[in-house]
């Protein structure tokens, strides 16, 4: 006998009168004792209702039940809108879940909803207040909010439970559209979704006006600590993150820099807010990120803090003389709760770990020395913060990667004052003004080199330095390191690639002698030239090498094609020391692939150089779009894929415009980034 076990909210069934625990005794007069029975009477029957006879309790009830089309109650629609996928809630979710067909399901909570915290699976019941009970609604809504705004969004997993959750509206990652399924082609057809209100982006950079701020200006020090939020909508340049928190430091009110590691803010490529007091978010742009140093630079628009009932310091002074070993201060610092901490530590030493390489190969902070201090138990129970003595900063006690490992695991290091206030001093001094969207466009001249460094006593003998040499260390090193500089990698393809070898010891550059990783990099300082004195194999030889120009930020493009994400080779690629001789311009570098593409059906794999398309070279992007317009959709490519190791492989995929298309991402001179879409044969 079949029993009724649930019905649907305001289905059919439930419309007629039938009830859970009812026992059906006939359908339409017919007895039909499983289930198999009644679906193929349902599916054989031209009938738009069906009369049910039931018995319930020692009553025998008929219902006239009319029938849906499972067709209508199937999702026949969807909307993508910052990567999330919704649809109408369709039969069997509503089923699972005891709610009406036709609400609105998170079928993939993508990066818009993600990082909202609100899950794949929930359903969402309302938009700052306007209830949203079918997709339509919610894409009217929705379109009624520029882009960057920040809803209120209820949902929930339980229809029991309801849930909140602030939510940024992005259509500047990823293109918002409607998707209709035409069951003549058997394809979903695309179209643009309901056009959104237009409006000021409110994460615009500063202005170059003056600003009154004495309102907002706090005397107390640990006002300068802000919470930094980052958010990735693209793994790019071999990142694994997709959203970090750290702490921050404003050492510029004027003009909004805020100082914060590269290890937490470590792509340009994203959405930054700034937590103040844990009163108020604003947003924030990244303007530099420097390509050697665990420091990244933000900024923000004061202005937005008028009026609000906020006050914020800013941390401009560094110690002098620096901080070092004996020495005694304070530690300001805040947690991942946004908690303030405040204890008095000691200098006890300084360190200048080697930190490895990371899998695959990312950015991580080189020729880097930090300061050490006591306490570390409670130091490690702060997301950040800074060192300070007589009201002036000492060390920023930033995030890095842990020393020897992949790159996955997180650290902290003091990093002293004076080598972040040199390099904003720097910046601003070449950037005049109120906006610092060009900071990135000033080259740091470098060596490309990352140091090691041994002890002298040790490697004296072994690698044959003279005594005069020795003598000259030591009396340039000013902190009693006894140590000498050694080259560990030397970036591919680079200028000084060709003047200095892995294993080589630095001894002096344009005759100065230089001990610790800081002397090596204020040598080359806004120099084109350097002349560099190296022990090699122990013989004593100069080598002369023009410097490498090394800006903010490496890359300005990223393609999309067929769920390949691709982009110009980054230095930490470059740093391992190998460069296919197949590239130029940067190249076609494979960073990232899309879920369910026909990259990731290929059996493609991440990390490495696109050189050949259908037997064409590509040796740079331009070449590579020029080689995928040409193609016809559904057309079986082979592609030629340089991994890290120089193995070569080929892999082939079936292209599919309609739904993986071909679209770029370009950096514009104001700092932001344009989706555009890349036309192909049709």
């Amino acid at each position: 006998m079949l029993i009724v076990g649930e019905t649907v909210p305001n289905g059919p069934a439930e419309k007629a009168g039938l009830r859970p625990g009812d026992a059906v005794l006939s359908v339409q007069g017919k007895y039909l004792h499983h289930m198999l029975s009644l679906q193929e009477y349902l599916d054989s029957t031209d009938s738009k209702s069906l009369k049910f006879r039931v018995s319930r309790g020692d009553k025998e009830l008929e219902f006239d039940v009319e029938l849906e089309d499972m067709d209508n109650v199937t999702p026949s629609e969807y909307l993508e809108i910052g990567n999330a996928v919704l649809n109408p809630v369709g039969y069997i979710a509503a089923l699972r879940r005891n709610i009406p067909v036709g609400g609105v399901y998170v079928a993939d909570a993508g990066y818009m909803f993600r990082h909202a915290s609100i899950p794949t699976g929930a359903i969402i019941v309302s938009v700052d207040g306007h209830d949203t009970p079918n997709l339509e609604e919610f894409e009217n809504v929705i379109s009624q909010y520029p882009d960057k705004s920040e809803v209120l969004v209820q949902f929930f997993l339980n229809k029991t439970n309801i849930l909140s959750s602030v939510v940024t509206i992005d259509r500047g990652w990823y293109p918002m559209r409607k998707a209709v399924r035409n069951d003549k082609t058997g394809y979903w057809d695309f179209r643009q979704a309901t056009a959104a209100t237009s409006g000021t982006n409110k994460a615009a950079l500063i202005g170059e006006g003056n600003v009154d701020l004495t309102s907002i200006r706090s005397d107390n020090a640990i006002d300068c600590l802000v919470t930094v939020e980052f958010r990735a909508p693209y793994s790019i340049a071999g990142n694994i993150f997709s959203k970090t928190t750290t702490v921050g430091v404003v050492v510029n009110l004027e003009r909004g820099l805020v100082v914060a590691p590269r290890r937490a803010v470590f792509s340009h490529l994203g959405d930054v807010e700034i937590s103040i007091s844990s009163l108020m978010k604003v947003p924030a742009e990244v303007v530099y990120m420097h390509p050697t140093y665990n420091l990244a630079i933000l900024q923000f628009n004061p202005a937005m803090l008028l009026g609000k009932g906020v006050k914020i310091a800013e941390a401009k002074k560094a110690v002098e003389p620096k901080l070092i070993p004996g020495d005694e201060c304070y530690f300001m610092g805040l947690t991942q709760k946004e908690e303030r901490l405040l204890q008095k530590c000691n200098v006890t030493s300084t360190e200048n770990p080697y930190f490895g390489q990371a899998s695959p190969p990312r950015y991580i902070q080189t020729n880097q020395e930090f300061l050490v201090f006591d306490q570390t138990v409670s130091l490690f129970s702060s997301n950040g913060g800074i060192f300070f003595k007589n009201s002036k900063v000492g060390a920023f006690w930033f995030a890095v990667d842990s020393p020897q490992t992949d790159g996955s695991q997180i650290d902290y290091r003091a990093i002293p004052a004076h080598i972040v206030y040199d390099t904003v001093n720097w910046l601003m001094e070449k950037v005049p003004g109120k906006s610092a969207s060009n900071f990135a466009s000033v080259p740091k001249k470098s060596l490309a080199t990352s140091l090691g460094s041994v002890s002298l006593g040790k490697y004296r003998t072994a690698i044959g330095i003279s005594d005069d040499w020795v003598k000259k260390l030591t009396e340039a090193d000013l902190d009693s390191k006894h140590q000498i500089l050694m080259v560990k990698r030397v970036m591919a393809g680079s200028k000084p690639s060709e003047a200095l070898k892995q294993g080589d010891f630095v001894l002096a550059i344009d005759g100065t002698p230089v001990v610790t990783f800081e002397q090596f990099e204020n040598a080359v300082h806004e120099k084109d030239k350097v002349s560099i004195t190296i022990l090699r194999k122990s013989k004593e030889m100069t080598v002369d090498t023009d410097t490498e120009h090394m800006l903010g930020f490496g890359i300005d493009r990223v393609v999309f094609f067929g769920g390949l994400v691709l982009h110009e080779t980054f230095p930490a690629v470059r740093n391992l020391g190998y460069i296919p001789k197949e590239i130029s311009d940067g190249g076609v570098y494979l960073a990232g692939l899309s879920r369910g593409s026909p990259a990731m059906r290929g059996l493609l794999n991440a990390n490495g150089w696109l050189t050949k398309v259908k037997g064409v070279p590509t040796p740079n992007i331009d070449t590579f779009l020029e080689e995928i317009q040409k193609l016809s959709d559904r057309e079986y490519v082979n592609i030629e894929l340089h991994k890290l190791n120089g193995a070569v492989e080929v892999r082939s995929i079936q292209n599919d415009f309609h739904y993986f298309g071909a679209a770029q991402l370009v950096r514009a001179k104001d700092g932001h980034w344009e989706y555009e879409e890349i036309q192909t044969s049709s």
